[in-house]
């Protein structure tokens, strides 16, 4: 009988902990700030291109998660003709990394993949893409090439904004489509939706 009643206590010691262990954790949440997937959600949400930055027309979007290792990461891409015509592309990737070094360091990365020092004579900066955003860094350059006949430059924008990197690319014709004052117009708008992002904070509605 002492056997028995020093096994049930020790048993419900036991449960009383856990319960008190489980009360703990659920106060503990219910005094959290607002959920970070949330957060995050409003962050992509803020600062990734939409139709409206773009010329009237460019209508065919594609979303997509993006696998960054170190961050979160989404793509977007619109297209002026549809899938048909898939070099008519406007492209944004943007990655939210755990602080302002590791975006940093990733900044730094990404320009050197997309802007190789071998072919720096030819990575130019157009004088209308002259532009100082609001960026802690930003690079802007374009390369020269033909599609169907056709002269383009094909424009990459890499920035970072605190604990946010931006790729953006597009290409860019002389006449249709989308212009190099058209491609500057979406790289100003595009630079202020990323800051006001990164200033966002997690107990903002």
């Amino acid at each position: 009988m002492r056997r028995t009643m020093l096994v049930n206590r020790v048993t419900l010691g036991v449960l009383v902990r856990a319960g008190l262990f489980i009360w703990v954790i659920v106060l503990t949440a219910s005094c959290q700030a607002p959920d970070s997937s949330e957060y995050v959600r409003r962050r992509f949400a803020s600062a990734m291109v939409d139709a409206t930055d773009l010329p009237f027309g460019w209508g065919d979007r594609r979303s997509t998660a993006a696998v960054v290792p170190g961050a979160i990461g989404r793509n977007i891409t619109y297209y002026a003709e549809g899938p048909g015509l898939s070099y008519v592309n406007v492209g944004q990737q943007m990655m939210i990394y755990p602080d302002e070094n590791a975006a940093r360091l990733a900044y730094e990365a990404i320009v050197a993949e997309a802007f190789p020092a071998a072919y720096a004579d030819r990575w130019l900066t157009p004088r209308e893409m002259e532009f100082v955003g609001r960026s802690d860094q930003m690079k802007i350059a374009c390369l020269s090439g033909t599609i169907n006949g056709m002269p383009f430059d094909g424009c990459r924008t890499i920035a970072q904004y605190n604990d946010m990197v931006m790729y953006l690319t597009g290409n860019v014709f002389e006449d249709r489509w989308l212009t190099m004052e058209q491609f500057r117009r979406l790289v100003e708008r595009v630079d202020a939706k990323m800051y006001r992002a990164s200033q966002m904070q997690p107990s903002d509605p």
